[in-house]
């Protein structure tokens, strides 16, 4: 708790409470208390809104609704950890949650394998899927981890229930959602258009090449040139981002293993203490 900055008034509850189920775990013969699930629902609310407050205060879709539907909702979030090319999601599938993204970047990959757009802490995607608006319940795009990758997952049942018992959220997301799909439609025709046009100073280089036969072999070696820089200048960006990429990657390693060892250690001196005690 301390690591997550839990408020110190908020630790002190919860140590009160696994105190005493401790207690009438010894007296009564209970099951065990160390998982989070025992907690009660009230606390288990306000240790989970008080880890991820600062996740969902980044969230667009959630800065208009009431505290009482962000603690609701941030029972049912379950969190996930993607590692460098892992898919989160594949174009066609069926929509069935939606996604925050807690800390890390991800692409996303159109048909083409083109990268349309990047979204990183604070990004959310899906939540068009789930509440089905005008049918589009299904991915319209690869999604994949650049990196490492902190994700929060809220099922499409989760998201309904909690609209469902609290209304003024649901016109507030409802009404975010088809924003967004509209926006994302004109932006899709806009691709679309620009794709299908054919270049608008063809004709004229054509016309020009007709009359000055010189100058289009000269042109053409420019071209070229430019061509070739392009080329290098791709080549290039594809070489550092492959370098900063296994960079991220080794030092996402060296961390987990220190975590490792740190954990280790600390169970061997608690160990060597109780054995102490004893």
């Amino acid at each position: 708790m301390r690591m997550h900055s839990v408020r110190p008034e908020l630790q002190k509850r919860i140590l009160r409470w696994y105190d005493y189920a401790w207690y009438k775990k010894r007296m009564d013969g209970v099951g065990d208390v160390n998982a989070l699930k025992m907690l009660p629902d009230k606390l288990k609310s306000e240790l989970a809104v008080n880890v991820n407050l600062a996740t969902l205060k980044k969230v667009t879709i959630f800065k208009e609704c009431r505290p009482e539907f962000l603690q609701d909702l941030v029972l049912k979030m379950r969190p996930l950890i993607f590692t460098p090319g892992d898919f989160v999601c594949r174009k066609g599938e069926i929509a069935r949650e939606m996604f925050i993204i807690a800390d890390g970047v991800l692409e996303v990959i159109a048909p083409n394998d083109e990268v349309i757009s990047m979204m990183s802490s604070g990004d959310f995607f899906g939540e068009i899927g789930i509440l089905n608006r005008d049918g589009a319940n299904k991915r319209t795009a690869d999604v994949r981890a650049v990196g490492y990758a902190d994700l929060f997952v809220l099922s499409r049942s989760d998201v309904l229930e909690a609209l469902h018992d609290h209304p003024d959220a649901e016109v507030l997301i409802k009404e975010f959602a088809r924003k967004r799909l509209q926006a994302n439609r004109e932006l899709q025709k806009k691709r679309a258009l620009h794709s299908a046009s054919p270049p608008y100073k063809l004709l004229p280089m054509i016309s020009k090449s007709r009359k000055l036969q010189p100058q289009t072999n000269f042109d053409f070696d420019q071209s070229s040139e430019s061509h070739a820089a392009d080329t290098r200048s791709t080549t290039e960006l594809t070489r550092l981002q492959n370098v900063v990429s296994n960079f991220t990657e080794r030092w996402n390693g060296l961390v987990a293993d220190f975590v490792r060892s740190y954990e280790e250690e600390a169970h061997k001196l608690a160990t060597v203490s109780q054995s102490t005690e004893s």
